[in-house]
Formats: C-alpha cells, structure tokens, sequence
C-alpha cells in the first residue's frame, strides 16, 4: 500500500475520501427520480443500508481518532445534503438530529436496521404507523 501512499495518514485520508465519493454515489443512486418524502425517505433508507453493509472491521474501530476527525468534515456536508431534500422552518434542525443520529449508529455500531430508520424517519417528521 505505501507504494502509493506516503504513509498511515496519506492512506486514511485516501479511504476517507473514498468512502465519501461512495455515499454520495450511493445516496444519488438511491433517490434519483424522486420526489417530495418518496425521495426523503428514500435516503434515509440508503443512510441505513450504508451503514449496516460494513462487514468485518470498520476504520472507526481501528483509527477512532482519525474518523472522529473526519466527521468534523463529513457532518456539514452530509446534513447540507439533507436539508435540501427538506422544507419548513424547522429544517435545519430535523437535517441536523437527522445525522447525529446517523453519526451515533456508526459509532456504536446498531443491528436493528428499523429501529435505525424509524429514529431517522422521526427526526425528520415521516409519520410512521405506532408500532406498539
């Protein structure tokens, strides 16, 4: 791998961009021709399925201090994303719960893909049918 990266840094760097250019593909991908909440709800699903397709080991795991650096970056840019498929005074706010929410299930890996999307759904008010 040095071959190509100088060093650790270079390399973390390297994967932590790759990992962005793959969410936004992915996130693109997934709501491309929709429209209003179908396309809301439609990234937040990808959100869901990105996360939880990390199979083995995760960089959070083994460099937390270089992926919490990262996310300093990655968080405006992704609640920007967001907020533009929102509208309301309070958009801004739902876009931000929204991604923190997503930020803590990737730090502490979740296995409940639903409960995931349903915390997503409820901090950018998509009604849900009450699943009691």
């Amino acid at each position: 791998l040095y071959r190509w990266f100088a060093d650790k840094q270079e390399l973390l760097a390297a994967f932590g961009t790759y990992e962005r250019e793959m969410f936004d593909h992915g996130m693109s991908h997934a709501t491309v021709g929709l429209r209003g909440t179908e396309k809301l709800d439609a990234a937040l699903r990808f959100i869901v399925q990105y996360q939880q397709s990390y199979s083995g080991v995760r960089l959070v795991d083994i460099e937390p201090e270089v992926v919490i650096a990262q996310l300093a970056n990655v968080i405006p840019l992704r609640r920007a994303r967001l907020l533009k498929l929102l509208s309301g005074a309070n958009a801004p706010v739902k876009a931000a719960t929204a991604i923190r929410v997503a930020v803590s299930h990737y730090i502490v890996r979740s296995d409940d893909g639903d409960q995931f999307l349903a915390q997503l759904r409820h901090a950018v008010g998509i009604k849900q049918p009450d699943t009691n």
